[in-house]
């Protein structure tokens, strides 16, 4: 499945307004946005787990340029055009 950004958003805050219950999120979910897509449980807790990689990913790369000045940001950034035009 594809999702948006603002559905990714509205996903993981459900999840977190349900206390991390997976289950909880699925119906909390489907009751908030009624014209979206059925999601099931396991959606809820992989995007949670998703998202935590992501932010450890990213504090790894933000020490390692810390500590290595010469690095440059953009080489650890995807190739996305937000990010293709920093310095």
């Amino acid at each position: 499945m594809v999702f948006t950004n603002e559905e990714y958003a509205d996903m993981h805050l459900v999840y977190g307004e349900m206390r991390r219950n997976a289950r909880a999120a699925q119906r909390r979910y489907a009751e908030k946005f009624p014209n979206r897509q059925h999601l099931t449980h396991s959606t809820f807790t992989a995007l949670h787990q998703r998202l935590r990689e992501t932010a450890e990913h990213e504090d790894v790369i933000l020490m390692e340029v810390k500590e290595n000045p010469e690095l440059a940001l953009k080489d650890y950034l995807p190739c996305t055009p937000q990010f293709q035009n920093l310095p």
